[in-house]
C-alpha cells in the first residue's frame, strides 16, 4: 500500500508492521482491520480497512484510496495509546512508557 500526504509517500512496504488489531462484529461496520506502521525515521502511521453497509460506505470511500485503505499519520502518544489497548506486551519494546513503583 503507497499514498501521498503532505506531500511525503507512506509506503507499507519497506516500513516495519508493528501491530495489528482486526475485529468482527455486528453493526454499521462488521469488519475492522488496523495496521500500525513506523517508519525508518520514526514517523508512525495507521493503516485501516473497514467493511461497511450501505449507510456508511459513502463516507468511507470518500476517505479511502483505491484499494479501500485509510491511511492517517499519528503522533508517538497515539501510538501508545493504539499499543497499549491492541498489543500491550509490544508497548515496552517499541514507545516510551513510564515504569511506577
Amino acid at each position: 500500500m503507497r499514498k501521498i500526504i503532505d506531500g511525503k509517500v507512506y509506503d507499507t512496504s519497506p516500513v516495519e508492521l508493528i501491530a495489528e488489531y482486526t475485529h468482527e462484529g455486528q453493526g454499521d461496520i462488521r469488519y475492522l482491520s488496523v495496521g500500525l506502521y513506523r517508519t525508518r525515521k520514526g514517523t508512525w502511521f495507521t493503516v485501516g480497512r473497514a467493511r461497511a453497509t450501505d449507510r456508511l460506505a459513502p463516507f468511507l470511500s470518500d476517505h479511502c484510496d483505491e484499494s479501500g485503505d485509510v491511511v492517517e499519520v499519528i503522533e508517538a502518544t497515539e501510538a501508545r495509546q493504539f499499543l497499549e489497548v491492541h498489543a500491550k506486551e509490544l508497548a515496552e519494546k517499541h514507545v516510551a512508557v513510564e515504569r511506577v513503583g
